[in-house]
């Protein structure tokens, strides 16, 4: 019931009309339409540059396919950011159409010990840091008071998301961090080297799950502990997690791309790729008559994330390059959606591996 309503207001805010801008890069120029947030995170994607938007109207939400096809008369490419509730006889399409997650999450089995999760080459690197987090002097505490809410919030968090992701910082404003840990279901787990507090997360609690959630590590680190602190924060969760009984840690948002490096540092978990579950974040629909060789290129290098009867798949235009799958094991993912011209296949791993 919830997630309907959201998403019905997600709908309702973009009605009767939504916005149609411009990306303008060096090398090609994108057209968005639909809903401006994250706007910034998309341009991030496309571009080295993140060029600002340029705002070109607004089209009637009812008639996106019209804007659509004008848009690609003049564009190589239209991104329209729609709300994930949409009826499918409302969403435009084109030779080339897909549509992504924004963002997505990362979860670990709880029930399998952690040690397991960490067995083989591939996990020797995490194993080693989880071992390290242990035999270090850090540790952690969890808290609801105010004042130490207020100080992460004001002195890690905010520093922190703003120097790392700078204008395309998504901040939770305080007063919604502190209702929900006022509310009883979030902690504040903060991390301490000597004493002093040298970051934390907030951590999510129920009957099942364990959900990290915003996370922020002091700017000035003590040098031995700077490469130890990410893994630490996870570490924390997950123990937390298991005191309290769930069966399930989440590890929280990254961005939808599997190129991303918060992303891959997730994977190495042994985690399992899942939607973000947030149906108050929009959808991208992407859509081309084909795909220029630069921007085919770039969406393979990025790996745009989108999720089918909830398996997880990676994009892949299909070009001359990309004729067979990357070699290697697909780790997190099930498989691959092929993009091209009238085509649109989910190609998945058991299949891959026959190749």
């Amino acid at each position: 019931m919830l997630a309907a309503i959201g998403g019905a207001a997600h709908t309702l805010k973009l009605l009767p009309r939504v916005d149609v801008g411009a990306l303008d890069g060096p090398e090609w120029s994108v057209a968005f339409i639909g809903d401006p947030y994250l706007q910034s995170q998309l341009s991030s994607l496309l571009f080295d540059t993140n060029p600002p938007g340029r705002r070109l109207g607004r089209v009637p939400f009812w008639d996106l396919q019209s804007a659509v096809d004008h848009a690609l008369a003049e564009y190589p490419l239209v991104v329209c950011s729609l709300p994930q509730t949409m009826l499918a006889a409302w969403r435009p399409t084109a030779p080339v159409t897909f549509a992504t997650s924004p963002f997505i999450d990362h979860v670990l089995d709880l029930r399998t010990p952690l040690e397991v999760h960490l067995r083989g080459t591939a996990r020797q690197e995490v194993r080693q840091l989880v071992a390290r987090v242990r035999a270090s002097r850090l540790t952690w505490r969890t808290t609801t008071l105010a004042s130490d809410l207020s100080r992460f919030y004001h002195q890690i968090y905010v520093p922190f998301q703003t120097t790392r992701h700078g204008q395309a910082a998504l901040l939770e404003s305080y007063d919604r961090l502190a209702a929900r840990v006022a509310s009883g279901r979030v902690v504040l787990v903060e991390l301490l080297a000597d004493g002093a507090v040298v970051g934390g997360n907030l951590l999510s609690l129920n009957a099942r799950v364990a959900a990290s959630h915003e996370m922020g590590l002091a700017l000035v680190l003590p040098p031995d502990l700077g490469r130890l602190l990410p893994t630490a924060v996870f570490v924390a969760g997950i123990e937390q997690g298991l005191r309290h009984g769930c069966q399930w840690f989440h590890f929280g948002a990254s961005l939808g791309c599997w190129s991303d490096p918060v992303c891959r540092a997730k994977r190495r978990w042994g985690a399992r790729t899942v939607s973000l579950g947030r149906i108050d974040h929009p959808e991208w629909t992407w859509l081309a008559r084909e795909l220029p060789p630069g921007i085919a290129a770039r969406v393979n290098r990025m790996g745009p994330v989108t999720f089918e009867r909830d398996r997880c798949y990676i994009v892949r235009a299909e070009t001359p390059e990309t004729a067979r799958l990357p070699a290697g094991p697909l780790d997190g993912a099930d498989g691959y959606l092929m993009v091209a011209p009238g085509r649109r296949e989910f190609v998945d791993a058991l299949r891959r591996s026959a190749q």
